[in-house]
């Protein structure tokens, strides 16, 4: 693992889950080429570049407030337009505002840190919509 991190280009106070469109790249580990290649001119999916665009296409079975516009997989990264609707309106058994991931399990080598602030996630955000499809 890369011990430099990169600076963030999120804005600061931006609300990420209000209505809009989002361009979003996602890169491979350490870039590795895994999800295809390009041959002829044309990119041609691996097996996991297969499992990469299932992913992307179902994000709006799983996010009901979203579409995807427009995405590209590329050998070592995607490209997508993620369209977020208004909020639903919640029902009883939705919970409303924030939902909280709770913290990692400790990992041999690394340090733990009891609170951070990225295991906080507001739901239906941008920030939940990628976190959940990287998970998938």
């Amino acid at each position: 693992m890369n011990p430099r991190r990169r600076k963030s280009i999120r804005l600061k106070g931006f609300d990420y889950s209000q209505a809009g469109e989002y361009f979003v790249t996602v890169c491979t580990r350490s870039r590795a080429c895994t999800l295809g290649e390009i041959v002829d001119g044309s990119m041609r999916l691996s097996e996991l570049g297969k499992i990469v665009e299932a992913c992307l296409r179902e994000i709006p079975e799983h996010f009901h407030n979203t579409r995807i516009n427009v995405f590209q997989i590329m050998p070592n990264h995607v490209h997508a337009i993620v369209e977020i609707h208004e909020r639903e309106t919640p029902t009883p058994t939705q919970p409303v505002g924030v939902e909280y991931i709770q913290p990692l399990p400790k990992q041999r080598g690394r340090p733990s840190h009891s609170v951070h602030r990225y295991q906080q996630v507001i739901g239906k955000s941008l920030g939940s919509i990628i976190r959940s499809f990287k998970a998938e």
